[in-house]
């Protein structure tokens, strides 16, 4: 079970029906498995089988709150930069596009609270695709 690899020891702190709700919550994905492991681990706390659906997004607000101490953005604007370049990427259905394509889509303020985010490099990277950077 991957519930069991990724929380090793700790898995006997959780009922056997808790551990299943879990799993079934996270769709059974190996990926939303770990993040739920991690999330276990930086706080020190066992979170209840109710948030393990909230996983990506306590993914996703944990680095932008770490980006906002360690760079010149509030929370609020990580998180609204990469909202409106999700939608940018689904109204032009382009989900892996050029940096230059995302220089135009946003704000300059937005361009650099994703250049933070993407330095950060735990939720976005930008990765050279066929001679072009890509986000």
């Amino acid at each position: 079970m991957p519930l069991a690899a990724a929380l090793g020891s700790r898995l006997q702190r959780f009922a056997e029906a808790d551990r299943e709700q879990i799993v079934e919550a996270l769709g059974y994905d190996p990926i939303l498995i770990a993040l739920y492991a991690d999330s276990v681990t930086d706080h020190g706390e066992l979170y209840p089988p109710t948030l393990a659906i909230d996983v990506v997004a306590r993914f996703v607000e944990t680095a932008e709150a770490e980006a906002a101490t360690s760079a010149g953005h509030l929370q609020d604007e990580y998180d609204l930069a990469l909202s409106h370049l999700a939608a940018q990427m689904l109204n032009e259905r382009d989900l892996y596009p050029r940096w230059d394509d995302v220089q135009q889509w946003l704000s300059v303020n937005e361009v650099q609270a994703i250049r933070e985010l993407v330095q950060l490099g735990k939720i976005c990277r930008v990765t050279g695709r066929r001679g072009e950077n890509r986000f």
